[in-house]
């Protein structure tokens, strides 16, 4: 009767193992449970400009360090600047640094972040956060989600109705307030980022103007000259030549200018030359906007009329060859423009009319004053300009 006893306490023991164990294995996972002792940090690396534009931070490297131990996890962002870490619960510090200079800055970061049991933790590293020491910028703690409540009232029987004794509940604790991200979607309002006061101000290069019209002048161009004049020809007569323009601008808009030029005239009783030299002012109508400068210049001039080997006869009627100049003096005006292919290089034309009169003839080398004799001529060129020392 013994033996048989002790043998069924037996079997009833080895049947009740299995139903224990498997009891054990259905029960719900508890805070001590190995899958509860982990807890996720997702990771944002970005960084905002000065136009406040988002600069996601791709392929950077995120280390997690525990300081109570020597070994570490890493991850890598995605091209949106995003990992995630699944680390055990405890205190880690989250250290990264942006490979290549941004916008001129180095950006790196030591972030500490306090891992909770079955919790997701957001971790931006930002502009606001980035340091270029190893010092320890920010804190972040990963709370664990707050219990349900839980009632105390007993379980009634369903038959059983319910008595008028008030019911005792557990009050919710309060639940934290989220906080708005930098990085919200689009359908959330987000406020700009500050510009860190740590970035180098941009210097801006100066800009060479357009057109420089003072200092030195230099200037060639093709001149047509033409001349009137009732005591020397019937009909107006011109010619084709060169002019040359040396002058020194005082301001950007007014310069002295030294005009001579030089033209063969054709006519009838033969071709001859006619010279001018001009000491005149000149106003440039300058624009910073615009590479077009209209001027406008009056002054006093000088002129010159010469025929070689000029047939001439003296007061008997003997006829005679020589060298004839008649020359005189007049007032010019004219305008013309420039418009600048370079900052100191210009092409340009002008139109200047001389009126006055010859009042010396130079026969050889025999002078005569007291002449009066009226001419008007006009000259038109068309060239270039150099403005080597211009501002």
């Amino acid at each position: 009767m013994t033996f048989h006893c002790v043998r069924a306490l037996r079997v009833c023991t080895l049947l009740a193992l299995p139903a224990s164990a498997f009891a054990q294995s259905s029960r719900s996972p508890t805070i001590f449970s190995p899958s509860k002792q982990v807890g996720t940090v997702v990771v944002r690396a970005a960084v905002v400009l000065a136009d406040y534009s988002v600069k996601p931070l791709p392929l950077l490297t995120v280390v997690a360090r525990r300081p109570d131990r020597a070994d570490s996890a890493s991850a890598q962002t995605d091209l949106d600047g995003r990992v995630t870490m699944t680390l055990p619960v405890g205190t880690y510090t989250l250290r990264a640094k942006a490979a290549q200079p941004i916008a001129g800055k180095s950006y790196a970061w030591n972030v500490r972040v306090v891992v909770r049991p079955s919790k997701a933790e957001i971790v931006q590293l930002t502009n606001s956060n980035a340091t270029s020491d190893s010092g320890v910028v920010g804190t972040v703690v990963a709370a664990a989600p707050a219990p349900s409540p839980v009632s105390t009232e007993p379980t009634r029987p369903a038959t059983e109705k319910p008595t008028a004794s008030p019911r005792k509940v557990v009050e919710r604790p309060p639940q934290p307030v989220p906080q708005p991200s930098p990085f919200a979607p689009p359908t959330q309002p987000a406020a700009p980022a500050p510009v860190p006061a740590s970035t180098p101000a941009r210097v801006q290069q100066p800009v060479e103007p357009r057109v420089n019209t003072s200092k030195l002048l230099l200037g060639l161009s093709f001149d047509a000259s033409s001349i009137t004049s009732d005591e020397l020809n019937a009909s107006t007569e011109s010619g084709a030549g060169v002019a040359a323009q040396f002058g020194w601008g005082f301001t950007k808009n007014f310069a002295i200018v030294l005009d001579a030029s030089a033209a063969r005239i054709a006519s009838l009783n033969g071709d001859f030359d006619l010279a001018h030299v001009d000491l005149g002012g000149r106003w440039h109508f300058v624009s910073m906007r615009s590479g077009f400068v209209p001027f406008v210049e009056v002054g006093y001039s000088g002129r010159v009329a010469t025929k070689q080997g000029a047939l001439m006869s003296d007061d008997a009627g003997n006829m005679y060859t020589g060298d004839l100049s008649i020359l005189g003096s007049g007032v010019s005006l004219g305008g013309g423009f420039h418009y600048f292919v370079a900052p100191k290089w210009a092409i340009g034309g002008g139109l200047k009319w001389t009126t006055g009169q010859f009042s010396q003839v130079r026969v050889d080398n025999v002078t005569v004053d007291g002449l009066a004799i009226d001419a008007t001529s006009a000259r038109f060129n068309m060239g270039f300009t150099w403005f080597p020392m211009g501002r």
